[in-house]
């Protein structure tokens, strides 16, 4: 993988200005919503919860990607990953084995240089999904260095079980963002880099051991956006499961970054 993408993963030049970058994670299902329709749950995101100056929206286990991208189609720049279930159940409406999709999905209003996605593991457990890791080079203009963006949902806990799984899934996570970055484990980072999504631990000490106790961190419950760069406390939440309206059980995290 390194050899082949090497070219597209270098830097490019130094920078002398700043760019405000608002990056937004947000998990859209949930087994208590009141509404079902994608068209209108994303809508309500949008419309209802949404402040118009969010740059970057990182989106865990999405379906009918092109209803998300109607909604957003201000958000030009697109990137989908479908990940699947692996167990799969029989369906009696078919008289078949049917795997269930859902997707990850960045929306950017800058333009990416590179893309790339890599399967990190799949849960023994449940249907036994597939966890995957988006990563997009974005070129942000005003002639700074492009940033550097992962989208994880990782693999979730069963009530009372371990989260050994877990947790072997976040430290594969840091690795493929290290690799894709040719860093060491122990190695600062010198690009700006956002590590985004659903992590599916709820212990912030064992995220910060996992991935670096040195790195900037805004969570809500499971939902993190980490970087190498202070978000200043300009940071908080959409919260998207209060009721009545309930459209995941996930608030949607954001945190603004300044980038020179």
């Amino acid at each position: 993988f390194l050899t082949h993408c090497q070219s597209h993963f270098l830097n490019v030049g130094t920078s002398s200005t700043s760019q405000n970058i608002k990056i937004v994670s947000y998990n859209v299902e949930g087994p208590d919503i009141s509404i079902f329709n994608a068209f209108e749950r994303y809508s309500s995101f949008r419309d209802d919860y949404l402040q118009g100056d969010e740059d970057i929206i990182c989106i865990q286990e999405a379906k009918q990607t092109g209803i998300l991208e109607s909604v957003f189609s201000d958000y030009p720049y697109t990137y989908i990953t479908k990940y699947s279930t692996t167990h799969n159940d029989w369906d009696f409406s078919c008289f078949c084995h049917r795997a269930t999709d859902q997707y990850m999905v960045i929306l950017s209003k800058y333009p990416f240089l590179s893309t790339h996605n890599q399967l990190i593991q799949k849960d023994s457990h449940g249907d036994g999904w597939q966890r995957k890791v988006q990563y997009v080079r974005v070129d942000i203009g005003n002639d700074l260095d492009p940033i550097h963006v992962y989208n994880f949902h990782n693999s979730n806990v069963p009530e009372g079980a371990s989260t050994d799984q877990a947790e072997s899934g976040l430290l594969k996570f840091k690795m493929y963002v290290w690799m894709t970055q040719f860093k060491i484990l122990n190695q600062d980072l010198t690009n700006d880099v956002f590590m985004v999504g659903d992590f599916n631990l709820n212990s912030y000490s064992t995220v910060m051991n996992i991935l670096g106790t040195n790195l900037i961190k805004h969570h809500s419950g499971v939902d993190y956006i980490v970087s190498n760069l202070n978000h200043d406390d300009n940071k908080g939440y959409y919260d998207t499961s209060n009721a009545p309206n309930i459209i995941s059980d996930h608030p949607a995290i954001w945190a603004s970054y300044v980038v020179d």
